[in-house]
C-alpha cells in the first residue's frame, strides 16, 4: 500500500473532505507529482490526525485517494483504504 516519496512535494488542505461532488476539476488537479493531505483543521496536523491523502500523476491530475477511516462500513473498506482514478472521455472519474 505505499508510494513513494512524491518528488513535487507534499501539501497540506484543511477541512472535513473534499468536494469532489462536481464535475470541476479543481480539486482533482494539483501539482504535478505530488501530494495532498488532508486534515481537520490546523490545530491538528499530525499524522495521526490525516483524514485523506491524494496523489497527482505527472499532468497533475489525481491518481489515488488514501483514506483513514472505513466511512462508517466497516465491512466495506479497511482502515486505511486507498481509490484510484481513472479518466474516461476527458473526464476524471474514481474507479472503486
Amino acid at each position: 500500500m505505499a508510494m513513494c516519496k512524491p518528488t513535487g512535494g507534499t501539501n497540506k488542505m484543511f477541512g472535513k473532505k473534499i468536494d469532489d461532488s462536481t464535475k470541476d476539476d479543481k480539486n482533482r488537479s494539483g501539482k504535478p507529482n505530488s501530494r495532498t493531505d488532508l486534515y481537520p483543521d490546523e490545530q491538528h496536523q499530525e499524522s495521526k490526525d490525516r483524514i485523506m491523502s491524494r496523489w497527482f500523476d505527472s499532468d497533475g491530475w489525481a491518481i489515488k485517494d488514501r483514506d483513514f477511516s472505513d466511512h462508517g462500513f466497516p465491512e466495506k473498506h479497511k482502515n486505511p483504504h486507498d481509490h484510484t482514478w481513472k479518466r474516461l472521455n476527458g473526464e476524471l472519474y474514481p474507479s472503486n
